[in-house]
């Protein structure tokens, strides 16, 4: 965590110890998972998923009919992106100076989601909640299937998860 000249206090959030720092993540991490924006995104993935005909899961191979399709931010997590917005304006000093607030910056990460810069794997649930476990072999398989779709996308070839032959997206 980078703090300057800050206030330690942004919106309620103590930033400048590291469990206020923590709660403020975990915070803005929730405020955008319960947005319209996140919905949107969420639901336009599925549609993505649909359109490609993509009914199993890549990891266990099991037909999403038999087990609900999640989609996973890969490599960084939604916290991460979140933590790496907020370094940003911490960096410029922007908080002190009220630039951005935490509905500002929520509106900024659910854009960049919605302008397919957010990077993710769909996994079933089983899966999903695997690698979060911290499931060797499922996070390896999880690493392996994003860096093909990169790769497919690099040297040009289709990738079947996407038509418009870029990886499953971009950017952080």
């Amino acid at each position: 965590m980078i703090l300057e000249e800050l206030e330690e206090v942004w919106f309620g959030y103590d930033i400048s110890t590291d469990k206020g720092y923590d709660q403020l993540i975990k915070k803005l991490e929730t405020m955008c998972r319960m947005s319209p924006e996140y919905k949107v995104w969420a639901k336009d993935i599925k549609m993505k998923a649909d359109e490609n005909e993509e009914y199993t899961c890549p990891v266990c191979n099991i037909e999403y009919i038999y087990g609900k399709m999640e989609t996973h931010h890969h490599p960084k997590t939604l916290y991460d992106i979140v933590d790496y917005e907020l370094q940003r304006y911490i960096q410029a000093n922007s908080l002190n100076a009220n630039i951005i607030t935490p509905l500002g910056l929520c509106n900024e990460i659910m854009k960049k989601h919605l302008e397919d810069k957010v990077a993710y794997v769909n996994l079933c649930k089983s899966c999903h909640e695997k690698f979060h476990a911290m499931h060797p072999e499922i996070r390896d398989a999880v690493h392996k299937i994003y860096k093909d779709n990169l790769t497919k996308h690099n040297t040009g070839e289709k990738n079947e998860r996407n038509e418009e032959n870029k990886p499953q997206s971009g950017g952080i």
